[in-house]
C-alpha cells in the first residue's frame, strides 16, 4: 500500500512539473522568440527553479524522517525522464555523497585508512599519492617542507585544499607519470571522495553507503542491503568495535543525514545543461549548487 501511494505521489510530481514548467516555457517563448545558447541557459535556470519550488511543495519529501523513508524515496527517484516542449529533462536523486570522505579533511587518523583502501585497489605507490595530497593541503610558509615533487614541477599550483574533480584529476595524472600506475583512475576516487570545504562535510552517514563504498570502507563486514544500522551499539554488534572506531576516524558518526544530491540533465538539440545540488528534506534548503553547460 505504501509503495502504491509513493508511486502515485511520484506520478503527481511529474504531472506537476509538466504543467508548471510548460507554462513558463510558453511565456518565455512569447517574450524571446528564437532560443539561442544564452536563452537556453536562462530557460534551463527557469526549469531548475520550478523543480526546486515543486520539491518544496512535495509531501513525500517532507515525510523523509529516517533511513527507511529516504530509501523509499530514492528507489522511486533513481531517474525520472520527461519532455517539456523541445526540452528533454531527467531528474535523479541519490544520497551516496553523504558517505564520501572529504579529502580536504585528510589527517593522521584518516590517512592510514585511506592508504589501506589504496592498497586494496592495488596501487603501486599508495603512500606517495597520499603524500602528494598532504603536500597540497599544507598552508604555505617559509618553513613548509614537502614530501613530493608536486610543487617543484607545479610552482603556481593551488595550496590549501583540493578544489574539485578536475584538480584531483591533475594530481592523479602526476602520480601516474611518476609511477606508471595503471590501477588508479578518477572513477574509483569519485566513488569514495568529495571535495567540500564547509565544516559539516566531516560528518558522514553510515546508512548512505553504496555496496561498493561499503566494500572499501568496511571490507571485513558484509553489506546490509535491505537493512539499516540504527546506532553505534548496533554497528558494533554486527561488525565489531574495531570497525566502529575505523569508521569514526573517517567521520562516519551519523546514521541518517536528511540530504539528497539532485542531478538534473536538460538538453535541447545540441545544447546540454547538467545541474547538481544538495537538497535538505528537513528544511528545504539548497546548497552546493553547480550549473554546467
Amino acid at each position: 500500500m505504501k509503495k502504491g501511494v509513493a508511486l502515485l505521489s511520484t506520478i503527481m510530481f511529474i504531472v506537476a512539473i509538466l504543467g508548471f514548467v510548460t507554462l513558463n516555457t510558453k511565456l518565455f517563448k512569447k517574450a524571446t522568440g528564437n532560443i539561442d545558447e544564452i536563452q537556453f541557459m536562462i530557460q534551463s535556470g527557469i526549469i531548475v527553479d520550478d523543480i526546486i519550488a515543486l520539491f518544496k511543495k512535495t509531501p513525500m519529501l517532507k515525510k523523509v524522517k529516517n533511513s527507511q523513508s529516504l530509501k523509499m524515496l530514492l528507489d522511486l527517484f533513481i531517474g525520472i525522464p520527461f519532455a517539456l516542449e523541445d526540452y528533454s529533462v531527467n531528474i535523479a536523486l541519490s544520497n551516496t555523497k553523504n558517505a564520501k570522505f572529504n579529502i580536504n579533511n585528510l589527517d593522521e587518523n584518516s590517512s592510514a585508512i585511506i592508504e589501506d583502501i589504496f592498497i586494496q585497489k592495488e596501487l603501486s605507490a599508495p603512500i606517495y599519492l597520499i603524500d602528494i595530497i598532504k603536500d597540497i593541503l599544507k598552508t604555505v610558509s617559509d618553513t613548509t617542507y614537502y614530501n613530493t615533487e608536486w610543487f617543484d614541477e607545479n610552482p603556481f599550483a593551488h595550496h590549501g585544499n583540493i578544489i574539485n574533480k578536475e584538480h584531483l584529476s591533475k594530481i592523479i595524472d602526476f602520480y601516474k607519470k611518476k609511477h606508471y600506475d595503471t590501477a588508479v583512475n578518477l572513477a574509483f576516487f569519485d566513488t569514495i571522495l568529495k571535495y567540500e570545504n564547509n565544516g559539516n562535510s566531516r560528518t558522514l552517514d553510515i546508512n548512505a553507503m553504496s555496496k561498493e563504498q561499503w566494500s572499501l570502507f568496511v571490507p571485513n563486514c558484509g553489506y546490509f542491503e535491505e537493512d539499516y544500522i540504527e546506532n553505534i551499539t548496533d554497528l558494533n554488534n554486527r561488525c565489531g568495535v574495531e570497525t566502529g572506531l575505523i569508521l569514526k576516524k573517517l567521520g562516519f558518526t551519523s546514521f541518517f543525514i536528511p540530504v539528497v544530491e539532485v542531478k538534473i540533465d536538460i538538453s535541447k538539440e545540441n545544447q546540454n545543461a547538467h545541474i547538481v545540488f544538495d537538497y535538505n528534506t528537513n528544511n528545504a534548503k539548497v546548497s552546493n549548487f553547480e550549473f554546467i553547460f
